[in-house]
C-alpha cells in the first residue's frame, strides 16, 4: 500500500539513517543537529520524520528537495561528479536542470 500524499514513507530513525547514507551532511554537523532536535523535543527525537526534516531545512543542512526525496526513502542522486545537487529546476524534452553547488 502506498503512503498518502505528502506523508513520509520513513520514520524518524530511518530518516536519520538516510541522511547519513546520502552524505549530504557531515557526521559532526548531523550529530549536532540531532542534539538540537532532541533539545526541542524534551530529550526525545520527534516522532515524525517530517518534523526533523523541517528542522534540518530551517538550519540550512538540507533543502526542501533533499527532504522530499529522503522522506520518500531515497538517499542516492544528490551528487553529480563534484557537484552537490540542491534542487530540481525543470525538465525539458532532452534534459533536466538542477541547482547545484
Amino acid at each position: 500500500m502506498n503512503a498518502p500524499f505528502n506523508m513520509a514513507k520513513v520514520d524518524s530513525a530511518r530518516f536519520l539513517e538516510l541522511v547519513k547514507r546520502s552524505k549530504l551532511v557531515e557526521q559532526d554537523r548531523l550529530d549536532a543537529a540531532v542534539a538540537v532536535c532532541r533539545e526541542r523535543n524534551e530529550a526525545e527525537l520527534p516522532a515524525k520524520a517530517e518534523t526533523i526534516a523541517d528542522q534540518f531545512i530551517e538550519s540550512g543542512l538540507i533543502t526542501r528537495w533533499h527532504a522530499d526525496k529522503l522522506l520518500d526513502g531515497k538517499y542516492k542522486g544528490f551528487f553529480l561528479g563534484k557537484y552537490k545537487l540542491l534542487g530540481h529546476i525543470g525538465t525539458g524534452g532532452m534534459s533536466s536542470v538542477y541547482l547545484a553547488e
